[in-house]
């Protein structure tokens, strides 16, 4: 016969097994449930954005720029601002094309002054002004017989004449050459150097024209 205490280690041992096989099919502890699967969100890589879709190469447009680069300032635009209000005043400067190298010439009529017309050649370099001044005294048949100078000063009208000119206040430096066209006119061709301005200033009195000359007011210094 068994004892009392096998009785109820027996007893004790079946009540645990049965406990055990409750536990796993109603997945209490020792037996939990396995983990939920983690949200898609998390488990599986994101979706795209839904943003607005672009052809393949190309990008969405971008906003326009609030102030659009400004348009690159002409060759005319920059000879008309080297010539005098007192010239441009009277409302007769005209483009005529690019003669002689020059990359704008403007002419002014009907002025006022010793000079009644005067010619505007702006140049990219020293090199093509020289060019420039060499090819329009070819055309014009115009030849060298002396210097403008007298004891090294400007006085006088001399026909064929041409010399180089170093003016201190304000610092202009270039050439002059005066000679007669075949109307019998008066014309100074001159530069200003430090701006690549060629001018050919044309008048009806030789000495008034080279005493307008003389005051440098045909060009913004």
């Amino acid at each position: 016969m068994l004892t009392r205490n096998t009785i109820g280690v027996t007893a004790a041992i079946a009540l645990v097994a049965g406990y055990l096989g409750v536990a796993a099919a109603a997945h209490l502890s020792p037996f939990p449930a396995e983990t939920v699967a983690a949200s898609s969100s998390q488990s599986q890589s994101q979706s795209p954005s839904t943003g607005p879709s672009t052809s393949p190469g190309t990008s969405p447009a971008s906003s326009p720029d609030a102030t659009p680069d400004a348009s690159p300032t002409s060759d005319y635009d920059i000879l008309l601002s080297k010539i005098p209000a007192s010239v441009q005043g009277h409302n007769n400067c005209q483009l005529i094309g690019t003669q002689y190298g020059a990359t704008a010439v403007i002419q002014c009529s009907r002025l006022k002054s010793g000079a009644g017309t005067i010619q505007y050649y702006l140049y990219p370099s020293p090199a093509r002004l020289t060019s420039g001044v060499s090819a329009l005294l070819s055309k014009a048949g115009f030849r060298k017989q002396r210097e403008c100078t007298t004891g090294g000063q400007f006085t006088d009208f001399l026909a064929d004449c041409q010399s180089d000119f170093h003016n201190q206040t304000p610092l202009m430096t270039g050439i002059i050459a005066e000679y007669a066209n075949t109307s019998h006119q008066p014309l100074i061709v001159t530069t200003d150097n430090q701006q690549n301005v060629m001018a050919v200033l044309v008048g009806t009195n030789p000495g008034d024209l080279l005493t307008y000359w003389k005051q440098l007011n045909w060009i913004v210094r």
